[in-house]
């Protein structure tokens, strides 16, 4: 079967073309299409939710990072990470020094429980902010 990437497939969809808002939840394959939109996120920074699950893939870490790579290249900052159920479980800077690390474990843990996997959300810097103020800020 032939493959498309998400930016070749954009290219033939012009409506698509000034999107600000990627959604990806297709079992395994969310970090390979991230991987193949970096025209689009690059162009348009949009809001960008995907699943974070390995599925299998012995390549999961490897592709989790270089999505990582792409987002901080494309000028994204930080993202917002979310269980399966849903549950906010932070905000996590990408140029944090720990960050690597940390992910690391945490994706090797997932893979060796595969009991859970993680949504994650990223938003361009301003629209972060705009987030943080709307959503995480105490409320009176």
């Amino acid at each position: 079967m032939k493959q498309y990437t998400l930016d070749e497939i954009i290219t033939t969809l012009p409506e698509f073309n000034q999107a600000n808002v990627l959604k990806i939840d297709t079992d395994g394959y969310d970090l390979k299409i991230l991987l193949g939109a970096r025209s689009f996120i690059e162009r348009n920074q949009p809001a960008v939710l995907f699943e974070c699950d390995a599925f299998s893939n012995d390549q999961y870490l490897e592709e989790f990072f270089s999505c990582i790579s792409l987002f901080r290249e494309c000028g994204y900052r930080s993202f917002l990470l979310y269980d399966n159920c849903g549950y906010f479980m932070g905000e996590y800077v990408l140029s944090d020094p720990g960050f690597e690390q940390f992910f690391s474990n945490l994706l090797k843990w997932q893979m060796n429980t595969r009991t859970i996997y993680f949504d994650i959300l990223f938003f361009p810097p301003e629209k972060m902010e705009i987030f943080r103020l709307e959503n995480l800020a105490p409320r009176q």
